[in-house]
């Protein structure tokens, strides 16, 4: 039983919900809001996997960082964020929110064994982030086998059609006329990859001008001194053969750009030029030049007196990640940009080491994990370790994505960064040059400016739950101010009191309770009067099918042959659990019941509606092997049910009727013509059809039909514009609770240890928290499955001054 008591935390953070006041400390609290997004503070947030992909009936574990500006420290701003499981038809299958705690959390989602083969997205974000936008938020590839109706072998794998795509950026930002200037370029194919290509850089007299390959993943760079009055067009050969004529930005008559050079170890040199026009009239100016890195502005001031002016900065004085440099004019106006990526000694030095090297099957493995700052000094801080049989997990590791990358890297550029870890095998000088040219091109900058902080914080940051909504009067057209309302739980506890402001909005902020939690939500007016109606907000879930990212579609489409390994142990564990048992369950046998069908006619009972109907038609959701969409699972499975734009009507005579079907949603009716995927499908458990409502249970809104949905939890979840007079009865989806991941001990488990079946774990130990002590030590122990070959751990994790780590270690099992 849950009590309120139990489930509610009420902080003491100034301005978290809907602000009731214009208090002082409210005022100073969004000030400093509006400071961080001026300063460009903003959260990042990175979800660390079990294991790279998965098969259909798996469970991802993942463990969840979240970050605050460019030193990365654990957030303390927000204590919620989201989980989104997003499906291959770009629907959001499964949602949670996790509470963070010093910026961490962890969670999973259980895939359905029913799910189809594809490529699934998981994405995470917090409140604070949807300020900046969703190509800030976290965003992962998760490919999902399955073995239903597939076969292992390898499928034919189409690829998208189309030309492929190049374009050229000259550093600085422009081409100007009679200065030599550095030209990055880059070509993908049709599904975003890039590809091998070369070419000729040719003027409008035809004259050859330079020549150019390129050098990794499609990219690469030549040097072009443009001259006055000329252009320039390059044609491109590709590798398939075919060939196109792409013509170059025009060239600018006057202008000043900012260029780099990081091929020092100790210095970035930096050059401010301007062609002979732009000098002549700004000799003089004043000028200046900021450096952002790790959190921290550097800038100084100077005056052109020359037409190339050459600086120095040093790298002592920056940290391992995105340097931002740009170039103002004394009215503080951006003129050019240029993004380097800085390799400083301040990741954390994690190293593991075993008892041994080499294991038998089964056997115990001892793991010690030691962390150390850049000064040789023990770190207590807060990692995850996964440990994967590598001979069924082989993992691609140029692909991978780490806390390094993503937080050092991919979040700071636009749209999708292949073989991110490619850039941090080692500091070789060909893979230095390389990352450079990626950052001329996936972080080229354009200036167009960008509205105040007062107009952009428009989400302030969660620190906990809240329950919010609307208080109007009985016919639900005018709002009601000043209205009481109350929270409670239908099991007891304190009941919670709020005022409604101005627009009938009321807010219950500062909450913290897991799962589904029934509660009451009780309003009436200033006056006492409960003859009022009201309404929740919907739960946000960020970004709809329509816009949510896409670059991730980009993905490999030949899942089942890219996990081959897997799917075949996949294939063995099931015959191995259906002959044996499983090791913490038991499979149950088919059983063919022979019997007569006893013909029934479903009921639905309401809570806000008098009488019971009889349905004509009952959809059990746990029948439909597919996800997506509510709208679409439900598209062909009822005579005469067809959906306009996601909203149910029937079909009288071949036309479709001239109303919309009245929907109800567990006993609550749904707001009229609004689209039924608001609703997740993961949470319903039934529809039911009433083709011919009785209007005396129904009201003449049930004329044109009726669509009953009832959820798994079976009470009230909150979807905007439904509404209950005087009393609402709700279920809230408050934050998940992770599962254990299950490890077997065959040192004290004789009967496990002695059972017929083989223990084909993929992976053989999960721990989402893993704290190294004052002295950066922290030690575990997990048992080897029978797979032989390399075993891969891999710790990932950072301390309280925001240094990261991340380290792999491999041994043995004979």
């Amino acid at each position: 039983m849950r009590t309120l008591l139990a489930l509610f935390l009420l902080l003491s953070i100034a301005g978290a919900g809907i602000a009731q006041t214009d208090s002082v400390a409210n005022k100073t609290y969004i000030s400093k809001l509006k400071g961080l997004l001026n300063n460009q503070i903003t959260e990042k947030a990175y979800l660390h996997f079990d294991k790279p992909y998965y098969a259909a009936g798996d469970t991802v574990y993942f463990k969840a960082y979240v970050t605050l500006g460019g030193q990365h420290l654990p957030s303390k701003l927000s204590g919620v964020l989201h989980v989104d499981l997003v499906n291959t038809a770009n629907a959001i299958d499964q949602t949670i929110k996790l509470q963070l705690i010093n910026g961490t959390a962890q969670g999973d989602f259980a895939l359905a064994d029913t799910l189809p083969k594809g490529n699934y997205r998981i994405r995470a974000y917090t409140q604070w982030m949807r300020n900046i936008g969703d190509d800030t938020f976290f965003e992962q590839v998760i490919p999902v086998g399955s073995l239903k109706n597939t076969a292992l072998k390898a499928a034919t794998n189409t690829p998208k059609q189309g030309m492929p795509d190049i374009q050229f950026f000259p550093e600085g930002g422009e081409f100007l006329e009679g200065v030599s200037t550095k030209v990055a370029f880059k070509a993908v194919n049709a599904s975003g990859a890039g590809v091998d290509v070369k070419g000729i850089l040719t003027d409008n007299t035809n004259k050859e001008v330079a020549r150019f390959a390129s050098a990794h993943l499609g990219m690469g760079f030549f040097n072009l001194l443009p001259e006055a009055g000329k252009t320039y067009s390059a044609k491109v050969f590709y590798a398939d053969g075919s060939q196109i004529t792409i013509n170059l930005p025009k060239v600018k008559p006057e202008g000043i750009i900012l260029t780099a050079n990081n091929d020092s170890l100790a210095k970035i040199s930096l050059k401010i030029i301007t062609n002979k026009a732009y000098f002549e009239k700004n000799k003089y100016q004043e000028f200046t030049v900021k450096v952002v890195s790790g959190g921290k502005i550097t800038s100084f001031k100077s005056k052109l007196d020359y037409e190339i002016m050459r600086f120095d900065v040093q790298k002592k004085n920056l940290r391992t990640g995105i340097a931002q440099i740009t170039l103002y004019t004394a009215n503080n106006e951006p003129l050019s940009e240029r993004l380097l990526f800085v390799q400083s000694p301040d990741l954390l030095n994690v190293g593991i080491n075993t008892d041994k090297q080499e294991y038998k099957n089964r056997e115990k493995v001892n793991i010690n994990i030691t962390a150390k700052n850049q000064a040789d000094q023990p770190s207590a801080g807060n990692f995850s370790v996964s440990v994967t049989d590598e001979s069924k997990v082989p993992v691609d590791e140029n692909n991978e994505s780490t806390i390094l990358t993503n937080l050092l890297l991919t979040t700071d550029l636009k749209g999708y960064v292949e073989q991110p870890n490619y850039y941090f095998a080692d500091n070789a000088d060909e893979r230095i040059s390389h990352l450079d040219i990626l950052l001329l091109t996936q972080g080229y900058r354009n200036y167009v400016w960008k509205p105040e902080a007062d107009s952009l914080i428009k989400y302030q940051p969660e620190t906990q739950l809240q329950i919010a909504g609307k208080l109007k009067n009985y016919s639900g057209k005018q709002a009601v101010a000043n209205g009481k309302l109350s929270l409670m739980s239908p099991d007891g506890g304190p009941v919670l009191s709020q005022t409604s402001g101005p627009q009938g909005e009321f807010a219950f902020p500062n909450l913290m309770f897991a799962g589904y939690t029934k509660f009451i939500v009780n309003g009436a007016t200033a006056k006492g009067d409960n003859n009022v109606k009201i309404s929740l907000d919907k739960e946000v879930v960020w970004a709809t099918a329509n816009t949510l990212l896409s670059w991730s579609l980009k993905a490999t489409s030949d899942i089942n042959a890219m996990m081959a390994p897997y799917l075949e142990n996949s294939k063995q564990e099931q015959e191995d659990i259906k002959k044996y048992g499983s090791v913490n369950g038991i499979m149950l046998q088919e059983v063919k019941v022979k019997a007569k069908q006893i013909k029934t006619e479903p009921a639905y009972r309401t809570q806000s509606l008098a009488g019971v109907g009889n349905a004509d038609k009952v959809i059990h959701m746990k029948d439909i092997q597919f996800t997506g969409p509510l709208s679409l699972l439900l598209t062909g499975r009822i005579g005469g049910l067809i959906f306009v734009n996601g909203v149910p009507k029937l079909l009288m005579n071949n036309i479709i009727g001239g109303r919309s079907m009245l929907v109800i949603l567990d006993g609550l009716q749904y707001p009229p013509n609004t689209a039924i995927d608001n609703i997740l499908s993961n949470d319903v458990e039934t529809v039911e059809v009433l083709k011919y409502a009785s209007t005396s249970i129904y009201g003449m809104e049930g004329g044109g039909g009726v669509l009953i949905i009832t959820t798994k939890q079976g009470s009230g979840l909150a979807i905007e514009g439904i509404e209950s007079k005087g009393i609402f009865p709700v279920v809230i989806k408050g934050f998940y609770k992770a599962r254990e991941f299950y490890s077997p001990g065959y040192d004290y488990d004789i009967d496990i240890a002695k059972k017929p079946h083989a223990d084909l774990r993929t992976t053989v130990f999960w721990k989402p928290n893993l704290i190294t002590d004052k002295n950066g030590h922290a030690s575990f122990y997990c048992y080897n499955a029978d797979g032989k070959g390399n075993y891969r751990v891999v710790v990932e994790g950072f301390d309280n001054k925001g240094n990261l780590g991340r380290q792999v270690y491999r041994y043995k099992v004979n």
